[in-house]
């Protein structure tokens, strides 16, 4: 078995047969638990469909039962025709697999004509310089802007989040970072 792999569904392998451009939406369960929450919110309101899942060699074994079916440690959820993919992490990728995880996560994303992506994670609210509600990052051409101000000089993105910008970053794909203050 592979160290990572995205499963799609069979019912739902026809949704990726022809390239499009997708816009990837992800985060981690990290400070504050901001990206878990921000994608669960995201599938939720949209409707958003479960096509799949990701299976790691150290995944954590657990499942439980939601309203749209079986919850697992990492799914892969689309909404066709906004052309959103949305991975909810509902755990963080185990450490010796985090570089597999982000690097096969980027490759399937590209395969299916992937475009851009949009990162969201937690940033501490003892940073906050005035009554801005967030900080934000942006890859080459990402084509998005906001009056808040980008993430400063010194301050860090880091575990799983940082390893998946970096790999959007090296594979060329145009990525927003939005980190609200918790």
């Amino acid at each position: 078995m592979p160290v990572v792999e995205v499963v799609i569904y069979d019912d739902f392998k026809w949704v990726f047969s022809k390239p499009r451009d997708w816009i990837l939406i992800t985060g981690f369960p990290g400070f504050g638990y901001v990206g878990t929450i921000a994608t669960k919110y995201l599938t939720e309101k949209l409707r958003a469909t479960k096509v799949g899942d990701i299976v790691t060699k150290y995944m954590p074994d657990f499942v439980a039962l939601e309203d749209y079916g079986i919850m697992t440690p990492y799914e892969v959820f689309a909404h066709i025709d906004k052309s959103l993919i949305i991975v909810v992490n509902n755990a963080l990728p185990q450490p010796p697999e985090r570089v597999a995880y982000a690097r096969k996560l980027v490759n399937w994303f590209l395969s299916i004509g992937g475009k851009k992506a949009i990162l969201a994670g937690g940033l501490n609210s003892k940073f906050r310089e005035g009554n801005e509600e967030f900080r934000w990052l942006c890859s080459d051409r990402c084509g998005w802007e906001f009056k808040e101000p980008k993430l400063g000089k010194g301050l860090y993105i880091v575990g799983p989040l940082a390893t998946l910008f970096t790999m959007l970053k090296l594979k060329g794909i145009p990525t927003l970072v939005l980190l609200p203050y918790t």
